[in-house]
């Protein structure tokens, strides 16, 4: 079963993308090859990526919250993806990554562990 977003669900992922890209003061040239890898996956245009862009940090982490859990799940990957941990990823960065991930409620995976 593919998995897929409705607009303002896709808008709440590029701004927590945009967000986490720009999150170190820095851009990398991965954040940037993976942002654009993914607007064309969403199929995203200018506009959308402009709206996207102008939401709040705190409203795309809501839209989040309220995905299903395998649409959570995409996106956690998606974030882990973005801030890529063999390229050294910042502090600033693991601390927004795991606010989105404890905010909007999104389950780790556990990799078949038991709890």
């Amino acid at each position: 079963m593919a998995i897929s977003f409705n607009k303002n669900e896709t808008k709440g992922i590029l701004k927590v993308l945009i967000d986490l890209m720009k999150a170190d003061g820095k851009i990398e040239k991965h954040e940037v090859d993976f942002l654009s890898q993914m607007t064309g996956v969403l199929k995203v245009d200018a506009v959308l990526l402009k709206e996207a862009d102008m939401l709040t940090f705190d409203n795309a982490v809501s839209i989040i919250k309220n995905m299903n859990d395998d649409q959570k799940q995409v996106v956690y990957h998606l974030m882990v993806k973005m801030v890529n941990p063999t390229e050294g990823n910042s502090d600033v960065e693991n601390k927004m990554l795991f606010k989105v991930v404890i905010d909007a409620d999104i389950k780790l995976p556990t990799f078949g562990l038991k709890k």
